[in-house]
C-alpha cells in the first residue's frame, strides 16, 4: 500500500522544486465556440489547439460548465454535453418537449450551478437535476427571460419588459425586482454587489448596487459604443464595439478608448490575470497587452461565446 510522506521543505532544492512544478503544471485553455458549429480548445500559454470538437449541425445558443463538462445548449432545445479531459462527446440532454415547428424561443439560456442545470425558455425556468437526471422545479418569470446570471447563490433574472429580478436559489424564491429603465439588455455583469446592465444597441450602460433587499443607482454612462458586449474585471468595465474598445473606470466613470486590430465588431470578451481576450466576427483572437492587440489565433468563423477555465 502506498503511504502518503511528508516532507520537510528545506530537503528540496530550487533545481528539484523546478522540476516538480512543470511536472505537476496544467495550463488553462481557452474555449472558443464558433458560428459554425466547432468548438475549439486552446493552450493558453502555447497559443495552440489542443482538440476541436464538432457540435450538431444546430444553431448555438448557449454554452456553460460542470464538473469538467461542456454544455452547448442549440435552438431547438437539445443540450450536448462534451467530456473535455477525455475529449469525447458524451450524450443529448432533450429537458423539454419541442413545439410542433421544432424551434423554442431564440432567448433561451442555460446556466449551471453546482449540481443543477437552469433551463430557461420564454417565461419560465426549468430546474433539471444533473446527477438525478430529473427536472425538480420550475421557476415563474414576470416576463419573456432575455439573460439570466448566476453569482453568489442568487440568480438575476432579465425579462423583455426590463424588469430584473433577483431570485435566492437556496431558498427559492424572489427577493426584489425593480426596473432597469434600459430599452434593451444585451449584456449583464454581476460582480459583488453591483449590478452592470448594457445595451449593445444605444450604448447604455447602467450600474446598480444591490443590498439588504434595496436597489440603488450608481451611474449611467453614455458609452457611445453599439454592437458589442461588456465585461467586468475589478474596478474596470470593459465594453466592445466594431472599432473600439472603452475601458471605465466604475469609480469615476473616467473612459479610455482603444482602438480594435480590424472592422470586424469584437462579439465576445473574457479576462484571465488581468489580461484581456477577444473573439470577433471573423474569427480571429486577440490578447491584449498593456493596450496593445497581439493576435492568439484564428478560429475560422465568427466566435459566438469565449470561456477560459
Amino acid at each position: 500500500m502506498e503511504v502518503n510522506r511528508i516532507i520537510p521543505w528545506d530537503m528540496f532544492d530550487e533545481v528539484n522544486l523546478k522540476s516538480m512544478l512543470v511536472k505537476y503544471y496544467i495550463p488553462k485553455m481557452l474555449y472558443t465556440i464558433s458560428s459554425n458549429n466547432t468548438i475549439k480548445i486552446w493552450n493558453l500559454d502555447t497559443h495552440q489547439v489542443y482538440h476541436t470538437f464538432h457540435v450538431a449541425n444546430k444553431e448555438i445558443i448557449e454554452t456553460d460548465f460542470y464538473n469538467n463538462s461542456l454544455y452547448v445548449g442549440f435552438i431547438d432545445g437539445s443540450i450536448q454535453i462534451f467530456d473535455l479531459l477525455n475529449r469525447i462527446h458524451i450524450k443529448i440532454l432533450n429537458i423539454i418537449p419541442k413545439p410542433d415547428n421544432g424551434v423554442l424561443s431564440s432567448r433561451h439560456k442555460i446556466k449551471i450551478h453546482k449540481h443543477i442545470l437552469y433551463y430557461a425558455n420564454s417565461n419560465s425556468i426549468i430546474m433539471y437535476d444533473l446527477l438525478a437526471n430529473i427536472i425538480i422545479g420550475n421557476i415563474l418569470t414576470s416576463g419573456v427571460i432575455d439573460n439570466m446570471v448566476i453569482n453568489r447563490e442568487k440568480m438575476y433574472i432579465v425579462t423583455a419588459n426590463k424588469i430584473i429580478s433577483i431570485y435566492d436559489l437556496n431558498l427559492n424564491i424572489y427577493l426584489s425586482s425593480f426596473d432597469a429603465q434600459i430599452e434593451y439588455i444585451t449584456a449583464l455583469v454581476v460582480k459583488d454587489d453591483n449590478i452592470y446592465a448594457f445595451n449593445s444597441q444605444d450604448g447604455m450602460l447602467k450600474i446598480f448596487n444591490y443590498q439588504h433587499s434595496t436597489i440603488m443607482i450608481l451611474g449611467s454612462i453614455d458609452t457611445n459604443l453599439r454592437y458589442g458586449t461588456m465585461i467586468v474585471d475589478g474596478d474596470k468595465i470593459y465594453v466592445s464595439s466594431d472599432r473600439y474598445i472603452a475601458i471605465i473606470n466604475s469609480i469615476d466613470f473616467s473612459k479610455v478608448l482603444v482602438n480594435t486590430p480590424t472592422l470586424d465588431t469584437i462579439k465576445v470578451m473574457n479576462i484571465n490575470d488581468s489580461i484581456l481576450y477577444t473573439g470577433d466576427v471573423a474569427g480571429k483572437i486577440y490578447f491584449w497587452d498593456t493596450l496593445i492587440p497581439l493576435e492568439f489565433g484564428d478560429h475560422g468563423y465568427s466566435i459566438i461565446s469565449m470561456i477560459i477555465r
